[in-house]
C-alpha cells in the first residue's frame, strides 16, 4: 500500500497581512478591546468563553493544573498525536492512554475506546489530524455515559469562524502556528462550556507574564525565509537546487525555523506566557479576513485530486471523511 500523508508546503501568509501589523509595534493597540473582538467573533453560544492563550498547549496545561487529578490518573487520547500534547500529560503526573485510529477516518472505534476506559480514566482527547473531522457524536455519548469531559483538538481543522467546536466538548482547542491553515506564526484560541473551569484557568492565565511586543517581531522576521522560500515557486524550485547541489541539508534548517517555541528553554515556562498584544491583533486580522468561501473552492479542488490518488492505490488519511479539510 502506497501511503500519502502529504505535507505542508506553503505558508497561510501574506505580505499584505504582515505589512497591516506593523503600527502594532509602535502604537500597540487596548488588549482588552482586542480579546472583546476576537470573542464577538469566535464565540457562538451564550455559555461559551473564549481563552486566548500563547498555544493550545498553554490551555492544555492549564485544564489540568485546575483539575489536579490524583497522580496516576489516565488521559485517553487518539493514537496519533502531537509529542508535545502527550508531554504536558506526563509533566503532570498523569498516564496517557492512546486509542488506535483507522486510517480511513482517522478515528477510534467505539469498542477501542470503551475498553481503555478504567476507574482512573479522567478525561479524554480527541485530536482531528490532516484536517480529517470525523463525526464525535459517539464519543460524546460514551463520555456523557462515564461522565467524563471530552477535550477536541482542531488545530489541524480550522474551517472558519462560524465553526468554533462541537457544543458537546468541554474545551474545543484551535491552534495557528506557522504552518497551520490561517496562520497567525503563534496564539490558540480555546472555547470553553463550562464557566467554572474558565473562571479558574483565566485566573492562573492572567498570572502568567505578557510576551513582549519584539519576540513576536522576532518570529515574523525568522519566517520570512520560509515564507519566500516556500510560497515563491522560483524560490522554492531554484533554492532546492541550489542547496542540494552544495550539499545543504535545508529540510532541518526550515523545520527549526518554522518551531514554534525555542527547544533549549523549560519545557512549560516556553509556554507558561500571555500572547503578546501584536500577536492578538495578528490574530483579530486573520479571523476578520479568512475568505471561507474561497477555502471551500480550494478544499473541493483538493477532495478531487484525492479522489485521483485514491484510484491509484494512493492511500490519504482521512479520506472517508466526507466532510474534510486539508490543513
Amino acid at each position: 500500500m502506497n501511503l500519502i500523508p502529504y505535507s505542508a508546503l506553503y505558508i497561510d501568509m501574506t505580505y499584505g497581512q504582515l505589512a497591516t501589523i506593523m503600527p502594532e509595534f509602535v502604537k500597540p493597540s487596548d488588549r482588552q478591546a482586542l480579546k472583546r473582538e476576537l470573542e464577538r467573533k469566535f464565540l457562538r453560544l451564550p455559555h461559551e468563553k473564549l481563552l486566548i492563550t500563547l498555544s493550545v498547549r498553554t490551555c492544555w496545561d492549564l485544564f489540568f493544573q485546575v483539575n489536579n487529578f490524583p497522580l496516576g490518573s489516565e488521559i485517553i487520547l487518539t493514537a496519533v498525536n502531537i509529542p508535545d500534547m502527550v508531554r504536558v500529560i506526563r509533566y503532570h503526573g498523569l498516564i496517557p492512554i492512546p486509542v488506535a485510529i483507522d486510517l480511513g477516518h482517522m478515528k477510534p472505534s467505539r469498542e477501542a475506546l470503551e475498553k481503555a476506559i478504567s476507574p482512573r480514566t479522567k478525561a479524554i482527547m480527541i485530536s482531528f489530524i490532516f484536517g480529517a473531522e470525523f463525526d464525535a457524536e459517539y464519543v460524546y455519548d460514551i463520555a456523557e455515559k462515564h461522565k467524563l469531559p471530552v477535550v477536541e483538538d482542531l488545530a489541524e481543522a480550522y474551517r472558519d469562524t462560524k465553526r468554533n467546536g462541537n457544543p458537546r466538548a468541554k474545551i474545543s482547542f484551535f491552534s495557528f502556528g506557522s504552518i497551520k491553515l490561517n496562520t497567525c506564526y503563534g496564539g490558540g484560541l480555546n472555547v470553553i462550556r463550562d464557566e467554572e473551569l474558565y473562571n479558574k484557568m483565566n485566573a492562573i492565565h492572567e498570572t502568567y507574564p505578557i510576551q513582549p511586543n519584539y519576540i513576536f517581531l522576532k518570529k515574523i522576521a525568522k519566517n520570512m525565509i520560509p515564507l519566500i522560500g516556500l510560497n515563491s515557486t522560483f524560490a522554492n524550485r531554484w533554492g532546492r537546487f541550489f542547496l542540494t547541489t552544495f550539499g545543504i541539508e535545508y529540510k532541518e534548517r526550515f523545520v527549526a525555523m518554522l518551531r514554534g517555541f525555542p527547544q533549549n528553554e523549560d519545557f512549560l515556562c516556553k509556554f507558561r506566557k500571555q500572547s503578546s498584544t501584536a500577536l492578538l491583533a495578528m490574530l483579530l486580522l486573520k479571523m476578520s479576513t479568512f475568505e471561507a468561501e474561497s477555502f471551500k473552492r480550494k478544499t473541493a479542488e483538493l477532495i478531487d485530486a484525492q479522489s485521483v490518488l485514491l484510484k491509484n492505490g494512493i492511500q490519504v488519511p482521512g479520506h472517508l471523511n466526507e466532510d474534510r479539510v486539508f490543513w
